[in-house]
């Protein structure tokens, strides 16, 4: 009867191997798994914070195609600037141009400035001629204000001296 046996209280067993094999999987799924949940869930509000330059154009003209006018002007440099507000930017508006669909052609970044290069079909109702479907291709002018980016229709002021 005075055998030790394996497990008792004065010996302690020692772990199948499937224990420290699930041990290490374990380990290695927290250190895989568990930053990305946690950066996805970190990008996610990051996201809502500062959005690329080609999400606030698309923004910017799905709001035009829309006819709203004052999520549109979220996007409008004026917005942040204060140059308009929000009732002057909706009276400059013109009712007989109603924008049918769009697409970014290109896109230029040069730091906090951008081109884009954009297709717009609209719909234009003249009194005089009736209604006329039209296309053209525009260029853009964005500037990045405070980590985010907008449109901006007048040209930056810059400080020369007559000389």
């Amino acid at each position: 009867m005075g055998g030790v046996v394996e497990g008792s209280f004065d010996q302690p067993g020692r772990s199948p191997q499937f224990y420290r094999y699930t041990n290490r999987l374990f380990v290695l799924w927290v250190f895989i798994f568990f930053p990305f949940v946690f950066g996805a869930c970190s990008s996610e509000r990051q996201g809502d914070e500062v959005r690329s330059l080609e999400e606030q154009v698309r923004g910017f003209w799905e709001a035009r195609i829309a006819g709203d006018d004052i999520k549109a002007y979220n996007y409008e440099a004026y917005s942040k600037t204060g140059k308009m507000t929000l009732q002057q930017y909706v009276r400059a508006r013109n009712p007989a141009l109603k924008y049918k669909a769009y697409g970014v052609k290109g896109i230029g970044e040069k730091g906090d400035e951008a081109t884009v290069t954009v297709d717009i079909t609209y719909h234009l109702v003249i009194a005089a001629r009736g209604d006329l479907d039209l296309s053209t291709t525009i260029d853009e002018r964005w500037v990045r204000l405070d980590g985010q980016w907008y449109r901006q229709l007048e040209q930056p002021e810059t400080n020369q001296t007559p000389g």
